[in-house]
């Protein structure tokens, strides 16, 4: 996006990521603000809310995303866990977005909204914590689309199956998992940005859904299966 004349505001947590992005779009057409926020905390993101609700935003990217892989017995006594995740992936954006409604309506703003692939189906075991909270904000999103349709906020939904990135990276059992390229996952999100109309499932989300529903009946049988053999392995 660097590229177009646009005034883009980019908001993260890391202070050296954001200002390796503003140093790159000094080259380029669009002048970029960066906003280092911590998601984690409410203040922090009410500070955020102040900071841009004066600023006519014409588009509205909610990427957030904090992955976590654990099994139900290794999360044990680890409820900050659940609390971080639900936080960044599914509180910090509502509370983001509800704060901002007026002047959202006011612009026409267009939501995109960046989930995954996994709040359409049955969730896997160890993804307890960041199924549920994408799943939240899923909820949230669909349940309120009419409201903000009458308000001339309108959304775009996204969701996206395993991408290449750090997020993949750090997880050992995807590493031969293939995945979507980052460029595309960009050109996906980039055409919710240009069409207000436009949603986003995976070509296979059909077939696939059709899979899921005629094993259903064996789902907690395999998983029971796969995670004792897995324990046996580990011993």
């Amino acid at each position: 996006m660097f590229q177009y004349n646009v005034q883009l505001i980019l908001v993260a947590r890391t202070k050296e990521k954001l200002s390796e992005l503003e140093n790159e779009s000094r080259e380029f057409a669009a002048k970029v603000t960066t906003i280092s926020c911590d998601f984690y905390s409410e203040e922090s993101v009410t500070a955020l809310c102040n900071q841009v609700k004066s600023i006519p935003i014409d588009y509205f990217v909610s990427n957030a995303g904090k992955s976590i892989m654990r099994s139900f017995e290794a999360s044990a006594g680890r409820f900050h866990d659940y609390k971080r995740t639900i936080a960044v992936n599914y509180l910090a954006p509502v509370q983001l977005i509800s704060a901002l409604t007026e002047s959202f309506g006011a612009a026409q703003t267009h939501i995109v909204n960046v989930g995954t692939y996994n709040v359409l189906m049955k969730a896997a075991p160890k993804w307890s914590a960041y199924v549920a909270s994408k799943k939240a904000m899923h909820s949230w999103i669909e349940s309120n689309v009419p409201e903000m349709a009458m308000m001339n906020i309108t959304v775009s939904n996204i969701y996206l199956p395993l991408v290449e990135s750090r997020m993949k990276d750090a997880n050992e059992n995807y590493k031969d998992t293939p995945a979507m390229s980052m460029n595309t996952a960009v050109g996906i999100i980039v055409k919710g940005l240009l069409n207000r109309k436009y949603h986003f499932k995976p070509w296979w989300h059909v077939p696939f859904q059709i899979i899921l529903f005629l094993a259903s009946p064996f789902w907690n049988v395999v998983w029971k299966r796969r995670i004792g053999q897995e324990n046996r392995t580990l011993c």
